[in-house]
């Protein structure tokens, strides 16, 4: 019963108490401190943004770093299943499409780094 249970208690935990969490982080962003630069869980929806559209090589390569510290926190897949999915996928879209290959080469690192501690999807 609680196998059943489990997957359904995290969505709506997701959807009532997390996404709405991170969507005010992510709408307060953008002083300092740079979000990248912190290795928080309510981070990642605002990292993986960064990761995937900001212009700048540099801030994609630092989003991908934080993205991969922050998904080898102990427990992290278990608080936060939904967002550390995404997360894994992000990186391994970018490991494969990013068109700069210095972000190409640090997604591909981090997912090496998550692969060592559990398991990575694979698109």
């Amino acid at each position: 019963m609680v196998l059943f249970l489990a997957p359904t208690v995290y969505v709506v935990k997701y959807y009532a108490v997390d996404k709405p969490r991170e969507e005010a982080i992510s709408r307060d962003a953008g002083g300092p401190p740079h979000p990248i630069s912190q290795d928080d869980a309510d981070l990642l929806p605002l990292g993986e943004r960064l990761a995937r559209h900001d212009p700048d090589p540099a801030i994609r390569q630092a989003s991908v770093q934080a993205l991969g510290r922050v998904l080898r926190e102990p427990y992290i897949g278990l608080k936060r299943p939904l967002e550390c999915l995404s997360a894994k996928a992000t990186l391994a879209d970018l490991a494969t499409h990013d068109k700069n290959p210095a972000v190409r080469a640090a997604a591909s690192e981090e997912l090496g780094k998550v692969a060592q501690s559990g398991a990575v999807i694979r698109r």
